[in-house]
């Protein structure tokens, strides 16, 4: 049994079989009904950690004891508390160590033209980025290099795919997670006059001789496909990064990673391009 005061009262639950459960599962296998419910779900200590300290929601909590083996978490009022046992707990994880923690959260809306921006905001935009692993990679970059709000064309993904949430470790609650159609985008930021940069192999221009000090959004694409020629007409620069072996591209992440990382370098250390 957990132990609680009479602030944290838990239901108990048993059954896989009970209603509660049974939702909590057809929540992580279908995006039709995260979309109509707008919930997600997370799981993990960490997770619990980071979306406890944004301004996101948690709705549900489900915690095992057996798992849990701590004090017991700072759960906001307004949150619905489940304590359940392993067997329950195992049927809703979606990793076997995740520390007894399971949760329901909802997901926020984000309109583009709210985003208030600055003479060095960073922005990422993505294009064609379908893989939950990959965009929860991003967001952990996106994070790491304090990019200020990651924009999402015409996704066709869902963008708070649980797993999402578990490839980026936590790092989804901690920025602005835009989805928004293309003209709307390139509309907003030639308004903004933010800077648009496309990261191609099609290009001569290597990415440490543009300068990233100023307000700027980086666009990359799948490895596979690359980006849109639109986007590439509509952009400002194009740039590339090395390659000195056989390959021509990288993973979409690490790509990211490298170009962020550059204009963090070139932030940091003025006497750069």
């Amino acid at each position: 049994m957990i132990v609680k005061d009479s602030s944290q009262n838990f239901m108990e639950i048993s059954s896989t079989k009970n209603p509660k459960i049974q939702a909590l599962i057809k929540l992580r296998a279908k995006a039709s009904y995260r979309k109509e419910l707008k919930l997600s779900i997370f799981e993990g200590r960490k997770e619990w950690e980071m979306l406890n300290n944004s301004n996101f929601r948690a709705q549900q909590i489900f915690l095992c004891p057996q798992l849990w083996k701590n004090d017991l978490p700072n759960i906001p009022s307004y949150c619905e508390r489940f304590e359940v046992n392993p067997q329950v707990y195992e049927k809703i994880a979606m990793r076997g160590e995740t520390e007894g923690i399971v949760g329901t959260f909802s997901i926020p809306d984000y309109p583009l033209n709210e985003l208030i921006l600055n003479d060095t905001s960073l922005l990422l935009i993505l294009e064609k980025v379908e893989k939950p692993g990959n965009l929860g990679a991003l967001l952990r970059t996106a994070d790491a290099t304090g990019v200020e709000a990651v924009i999402v064309l015409d996704p066709g993904t869902d963008l708070y795919n649980p797993n999402t949430v578990r490839a980026s470790l936590g790092c989804i609650f901690t920025l602005p997670l835009i989805a928004a159609e293309y003209i709307e985008t390139i509309s907003f930021l030639k308004k903004n006059e933010v800077k648009i940069l496309a990261a191609t192999p099609h290009t001569d221009q290597l990415i440490y001789s543009i300068n990233l000090r100023e307000k700027v959004a980086i666009s990359v694409g799948t490895e596979h496909d690359g980006l849109s020629q639109r986007l590439m007409n509509d952009a400002d620069a194009l740039c590339k990064i090395p390659m000195y072996g056989k390959i021509d591209s990288l993973n979409v992440s690490v790509s990211a990673a490298i170009i962020l990382y550059e204009a963090i370098r070139q932030r940091t250390f003025r006497e750069s391009i």
